[in-house]
């Protein structure tokens, strides 16, 4: 693969402002340093809106709902992620292969020059999926692989001690149960506990003894240029009566009205979504009887599952309305398994089952089902309709393909979904026994001829897609927590020397530094390597069992590994 550019001509100012039509076409889309291994980053490659640019297309991910189930979603995934793997690993393009997702091209890699010794080797699937959308426990694993960044081995180990924690510990009388108490099956206090630690233990790869507050206060919003995040939820406004899905964003989407192409109207468009993260995590997934609903923003908000458990339509239309007119680049949607009654031919179409259960003068002459056998039959069905994923997945199958967006659905055919209740945990103390009956029933599906070339298709997808955003310069801040210190006199120590971007200091060095650049681009590009850094979380260090520092020095990066966290 070879689209690169011609070296930049030194005419012209590479730094000009993006879609400047005044600029001559060789500036515009060339490189701004004549190294050949520098990064691109004129309009053409780091743009949302130039159809030549990588990242004008989105990756999408979207994950159903479905109870612990969803480790069968995240067992899918990580076979996607070692397919994607072994592609990065034996590339034989111009780039050659990489050991981790966080490599770029343009980065040194010498490591005698620094001493970094990276830490990690594995592959993130929000380094190739530009947003993550989910659903009740698919809204939970969005947060986890995109919100926090995780790697699918650390999401699986997340679900083990959130099952353990929660699915393990029911209460004795519940909503659910023969002796019946007015509440949910599964204490607030147990979920709530379960998310906090999950997003401390997080916060502790980045903020040496970060404490439990912390954890309480970390906000759902993110950076808008990494991977985003999408969490559906159900809400009800009991002022105004309105009971209607709601959209959680870790970024902001603030076009109120539809486009001329795509018409619809986002989902409570705003500012993305500032409050605590755990809360949100507790909105998508308080399925009603399960877990309590929880109210905060004046609303109560229960399971996205009540109607959204396949998100993948949500995920489409926001994407197309925040990226229009370009479409996706490729949309995956994981199920949680697809129930045996989905699948059989003689079974009737809802709306004639919901006919049948209200018809008051039955021609066959049959007597009108009593009361309470109405009402179970009633919530049977509306259980059934609410979380049916496969009705989604049709209309949406026949959407990407009006649209020509390349759509792949995984979703374990087998009897997953039958046999595998929303909450099963066997036994109490570990799970395996259930975990185990999940590994099973996904091997078999993986072992399937479509399914492989399916997710050989995505991955190849994918994998392209990474490579030709990683020799630009806007990869570096979608997928590391790389900053940038000015080393120039005056400048070196302080705080306000720190830049979140390398753009934001070379317009800083040019801005104030300019007599001490020569007019060699690479000169300039030379010392924006020198100012990269990376700020180490930080460490304990004892001494006869006292805290001697609680601080790392900060560490400069020239290899072509980070041990950031992605």
């Amino acid at each position: 693969m070879n689209d690169r550019p011609a070296p930049y001509n030194g005419q012209g100012d590479p730094d000009s402002q993006p879609g400047d039509d005044s600029q001559p076409e060789s500036v515009q889309r060339t490189r701004a340093t004549s190294n050949p291994n520098g990064p691109l980053r004129c309009y053409a490659h780091v743009s949302d809106e130039d159809p030549q640019s990588p990242w004008a297309e989105k990756t999408v991910l979207a994950l159903d709902g479905g109870g612990i189930r969803g480790y069968s979603s995240l067992l899918i995934l990580q076979h996607l992620m070692s397919k994607i793997e072994d592609l990065e690993k034996n590339w034989t393009g111009e780039e050659g292969p990489v050991e981790s997702s966080f490599e770029y091209p343009w980065r040194e890699k010498e490591p005698s020059k620094s001493g970094f010794i990276p830490s990690t080797n594995q592959f993130y699937p929000c380094h190739y999926f530009d947003y993550i959308a989910g659903t009740s426990t698919g809204g939970l694993s969005a947060i986890m692989l995109s919100r926090l960044r995780m790697s699918i081995d650390e999401a699986l180990t997340q679900y083990t001690e959130f099952g353990n924690s929660v699915f393990g510990q029911p209460r004795w009388f519940h909503e659910r149960s023969l002796s019946y108490l007015p509440r949910a099956k599964y204490p607030s206090r147990k979920v709530r506990g379960a998310i906090l630690r999950l997003i401390h233990e997080r916060l502790l790869l980045k903020i040496y003894n970060a404490g439990k507050w912390q954890a309480q206060h970390e906000s759902f919003a993110s950076r808008d240029d990494q991977s985003r995040t999408m969490a559906v939820s159900f809400s009800k406004d009991p002022e105004e009566g309105i009971d209607q899905f709601y959209l959680f964003r870790s970024y902001s989407h603030n076009k109120g009205s539809a486009t001329s192409e795509h018409r619809f109207r986002p989902m409570n468009p705003g500012p993305a979504h500032s409050g605590p993260l755990w809360e949100v995590a507790r909105a998508t997934s308080a399925a009603p009887t399960y877990f309590e609903a929880i109210t905060f923003m004046n609303r109560k908000f229960l399971d996205g599952g009540l109607g959204a458990n396949n998100p993948g339509r949500i995920a489409l239309q926001e994407v197309c309305q925040m990226h229009a007119p370009h479409r996706p680049a490729l949309l995956v949607s994981v199920g949680t398994g697809v129930k045996r009654d989905n699948r059989a031919k003689e079974k009737p179409k809802k709306r004639d089952q919901a006919r049948d259960l209200f018809k008051i003068d039955r021609p066959d002459k049959v007597p009108r089902k009593q009361g309470l056998q109405k009402l179970m039959e009633l919530t049977h069905f509306m259980k059934d309709f609410t979380t049916d994923t496969e009705v989604t997945e049709n209309d949406l199958n026949f959407t990407a393909h009006e649209m020509q967006v390349p759509y792949r659905r995984l979703n374990v055919s087998n009897d997953l979904a039958t046999c595998i209740p929303l909450d099963d945990w066997r036994p109490a103390q570990s799970g395996q026994i259930t975990l185990n009956a999940i590994k099973d029933y996904t091997n078999e599906y993986l072992k399937l001829q479509t399914t492989q070339e399916d997710l050989t298709y995505c991955a190849q997808v994918l994998v392209a897609r990474r490579r030709r955003r990683a020799i630009t310069e806007r990869w570096e801040w979608f997928a590391t927590d790389i900053k940038y210190h000015c080393q120039a006199e005056g400048c070196l120590g302080s705080p306000l020397s720190q830049y979140k971007k390398r753009g934001e200091l070379r317009k800083h060095l040019k801005r104030s530094h300019s007599h001490e650049l020569t007019l060699d681009p690479d000169d300039l590009e030379a010392r924006l390597d020198d100012g990269r850094i990376l700020t180490e979380p930080k460490k304990k260090e004892t001494e006869n069992g006292a805290e001697k520092s609680n601080h790392a020095p900060q560490t400069k990066l020239t290899n072509g590994h980070s041990n950031a966290n992605p």
